[in-house]
């Protein structure tokens, strides 16, 4: 089932141009910005933007003016582990894992997961109890169960990636939030 939502949504979603996918981040970044957990936080992990989803180099750059932690994930294919690292420049950044752009190995700079208080997931789907689809290798999950329990999540997605019901697996972790084009959701 979960792989028939996640195939049907990232087709659904690289269907978008790039001005529509431009036009619907840079609302989704308003909302984000005067969103109350987002202007609290101070340690914050940030996934780095590729393909069709909701682009976040804009909020990364934001969130360092003021002055925000910002960190950024590192997914290790040997262990399926996934660890946060922080982020002071765009030059420590290149194409890694995936193909996705990730800390260069050299600068590497391990964030303690307990002292990130929002974290911004990326997703193909979710529904509005904070449900989600991946991208299928648990990644986020993973790192979600041992992050700190009263950090904040939030989904960023267009509006189009939202279902009626995504079913929940064992080690899925429900977000607190998602942030589309048209409103926020409190899961």
């Amino acid at each position: 089932m979960k792989k028939e939502i996640r195939r049907n949504m990232l087709s659904r979603r690289n269907s978008m141009t790039a001005e529509e996918i431009n036009e619907k981040s840079r609302i989704i970044f308003q909302r984000l910005i005067n969103f109350g957990p987002y202007k609290e936080s101070k340690n914050i992990l940030s996934y780095l933007s590729f393909g069709s989803e909701v682009t976040t180099n804009d909020i990364i750059d934001y969130s360092i003016s003021q002055e925000k932690k910002v960190s950024v994930p590192l997914c290790i294919k040997e262990t399926t582990e996934m660890v946060a690292c922080s982020f002071s420049t765009w030059q420590d950044i290149s194409k890694g894992t995936y193909g996705i752009l990730e800390p260069n190995k050299s600068s590497l700079r391990i964030v303690d997961r307990t002292t990130i208080d929002l974290i911004l997931v990326p997703g193909a789907a979710f529904d509005k109890l904070g449900n989600r689809v991946g991208y299928g290798a648990g990644y986020y999950d993973r790192f979600l169960n041992r992050a700190n329990k009263n950090t904040c999540t939030v989904a960023l997605a267009f509006s189009l990636q939202l279902v009626s019901k995504i079913p929940r697996g064992l080690f899925d972790v429900p977000l607190d939030y998602i942030i589309t084009e048209d409103g926020i959701i409190k899961c």
